[in-house]
């Protein structure tokens, strides 16, 4: 059997396309591609972004294509996408931000995983995250216990909004939050870490604390709870202290160095453990497969009937697994995706859907930040040739673009390319 090369077929594609014409539907109707409700059964006030917003999308499907329950259900499963699937690691590494922002500081959102981090100069420990490659440390207390029966204790701040100006000011608040604490927290225990050191984080409102492995979590909690208070206690003596209070009010706190601040800036390792919910995953690739065949082709043709069993998937899960596979670099479109990553002018980490047809129906090729490990989503298994041979949608996220896959191609092939016919017209 020959193999089939879309990029030989794409000017043949396009022209063929522009006499077939694309499926009209009225845009202003309000009518679910995933559910078929129309406005008198679900709510439309909401867009669906084609690629999620939290890799980088920007661009949205027209308003009425899908409903607002169906969004809400989406936007768990992007949390999912963000947090606990193969893209977590390198999203956190290259971005984007939150909502799609190239911002650092604009941190936060689903991906914001808070693991124990490692110094490597010090060989201290923290609670942190990486975001954008750039290691952050979050507000934590870090309590040693010494030989002697004392508490080293340390106060660090995260380390983008740290000043050593209002740093008393963020200690007391610091601290009225630490009376709080009622031991509810994320237990993330780290080998390796000193059996007698603790480090409590706190990160958009979740408490985390960090410790050796092998202590008991309740009692390490317990304990903790009663250290925090008597630490209150002391640092409310120390206030009092240095507020310039009567002789008699004045009580030792054993609190050394109290209001020194200091900024240090090293490089640090981070042990990033993550569950990994791979049904949700081949849901959102899916979706989005799914949203980009209606972006390319309009809502008249996705809501044909051939299209319900990805509809279900995506909205169940059910055999999702069958409709979405990994197909391994070598069982792809291997040529036009080593042209599609050595295409100069756009960002390295961009998302391309390649959508094509093949004699037993419609597949689409969905290769997240670059074409190292497409997924194969089959959006269809009957007859498809309505489709043409092969479309699909880029999204440049990079450099803030989005395009059709064939505007994708005439810009990367656009200075040697020939003139389509209808384009001398």
């Amino acid at each position: 059997m020959t193999e089939y090369n879309p990029l030989q077929n794409v000017r043949y594609f396009v022209a063929d396309f522009a006499i077939q014409g694309e499926f009209d539907m009225e845009e202003t109707k309000k009518l679910c591609i995933y559910t078929n409700k129309d406005d008198t059964q679900a709510h439309f006030k909401n867009q669906e972004h084609i690629i999620p917003a939290c890799i980088g999308g920007m661009k949205k499907l027209p308003k009425g294509y899908v409903s607002d329950e169906v969004n809400t259900l989406f936007s768990g499963l992007e949390l999912k996408l963000a947090r606990n699937s193969p893209i977590t690691i390198v999203r956190m590494f290259v971005g984007p931000g939150k909502r799609g922002s190239h911002n650092p500081k604009r941190r936060g959102g689903p991906s914001k995983m808070v693991s124990v981090m490692r110094s490597q100069e010090t060989g201290k420990y923290s609670l942190g995250y990486i975001r954008m490659g750039v290691p952050i440390t979050i507000d934590q207390i870090q309590i040693v216990h010494m030989e002697n029966g004392k508490h080293q204790v340390s106060l660090c701040f995260d380390s983008e909004d740290a000043d050593e100006e209002n740093f008393l000011d963020r200690t007391a608040e610091w601290m009225r939050e630490l009376k709080e604490f009622d031991g509810q927290a994320t237990m993330l225990q780290e080998e390796g870490m000193p059996e007698n050191e603790i480090i409590l984080g706190k990160e958009s409102g979740r408490w985390y604390l960090a410790a050796p492995t092998g202590g008991e979590e309740e009692t390490l909690k317990a304990n903790l709870i009663k250290e925090l208070r008597l630490l209150g206690a002391a640092y409310e003596q120390e206030l009092l202290n240095q507020s310039g209070a009567c002789l008699q009010d004045k009580r030792p706190t054993g609190i050394e160095g109290f209001g020194t601040a200091h900024r240090a800036e090293n490089h640090v390792t981070s042990d990033i453990r993550q569950e990994i919910d791979l049904y949700a995953y081949y849901r959102v690739v899916a979706k989005i497969a799914f949203n980009c065949l209606a972006e390319v082709r309009g809502r008249e043709y996705v809501m044909q009937q051939k299209f319900d069993p990805i509809r279900e998937a995506i909205l169940t899960g059910e055999e999702i697994d069958k409709m979405v596979l990994m197909p391994g670099r070598e069982k792809t479109n291997a040529d036009v995706l080593e042209k599609l990553e050595n295409a100069k002018g756009f960002g390295v980490w961009r998302h391309i859907v390649l959508i094509t047809w093949v004699p037993n129906g419609l597949v689409a090729e969905v290769m997240l930040y670059g074409g190292s490990s497409p997924m194969l989503v089959v959006l269809s298994e009957e007859d498809c040739r309505d489709f043409g041979q092969m479309d699909g949608y880029v999204c440049d996220w990079e450099n803030r673009s989005e395009m059709r896959f064939l505007e994708y191609i005439g810009e990367i092939t656009h200075e040697d390319r020939e003139t389509y016919e209808w384009e001398k017209e």
